[in-house]
């Protein structure tokens, strides 16, 4: 994944100076469609299939983008970035790929970039306690309910990977579609995780064997 950055200067914490134009596409995935965000230079938004207090995701993403990108001119063009990672992503949802290389653009709060940025170092299948990414990205007295907040306001959905948070169901909403599809997402890297983990416990014991195997001449 790309780089996770943080609030640039001269604005309100939350909030982007960028007049990059931002176009958004949409693409279909086992759980539903999902929608993009991105500029010429970076991913800014990623939003998955639900529906959340009454808004659909692509509500939410327009909403998240009016509030932290308010100079920023919508437009249909899509940007190489974009479509890179409109590709990369589809290959992710097939199991093609197992990370991205697109860029990414998260604003927030340092206590919140930080943590974002954190979870996108945790490798494809394996997961990290909540404790641990506090103590990890905690340097102000931050407690778990400033990591709910930040795991909520999420802007990069898959990219920045919350369904690796081993016990995200104590800290976000544990029923509905927004956890449904953490499950979905957990359960289809787990799988080939696993897959990965049993081919390479075959291939040392086929090692083994020839290698101890052999007659000697």
């Amino acid at each position: 994944m790309g780089t996770v950055t943080g609030t640039p200067r001269r604005v309100a914490v939350g909030v982007s100076n960028s007049n990059e134009p931002i176009a958004v596409v949409s693409l279909p995935t086992p759980i539903g469609r999902i929608h993009v965000a991105g500029t010429a230079s970076a991913i800014v938004g990623i939003e998955l299939p639900f529906s959340e207090a009454g808004r659909s995701a692509p509500e939410r993403l327009c909403a998240r983008i009016e509030q932290t990108f308010p100079f920023a001119p919508r437009t249909r063009a899509r940007s190489f970035m974009l479509s890179k990672a409109a590709n990369e992503l589809a290959q992710y949802f097939v199991g093609s790929t197992r990370g991205f290389s697109f860029r990414t653009l998260a604003i927030g709060t340092p206590f919140q970039t930080a943590a974002w940025r954190l979870l996108g170092t945790i490798p494809f299948g394996e997961s990290i306690e909540a404790e641990e990414i506090l103590r990890v990205v905690d340097a102000q007295g931050h407690t778990i309910a400033d990591l709910r907040e930040a795991l909520d306001a999420n802007p990069l959905a898959v990219a920045v990977p919350v369904h690796r948070v081993a016990d995200a169901g104590s800290l976000l909403p544990s029923a509905g579609p927004a956890e449904r599809a953490r499950r979905w997402l957990k359960g289809h890297e787990s799988a080939q995780h696993d897959d990965i983990k049993s081919a390479r416990a075959l291939g040392m014991r086929e090692f083994s064997v020839e290698k101890h195997g052999r007659r000697r001449s």
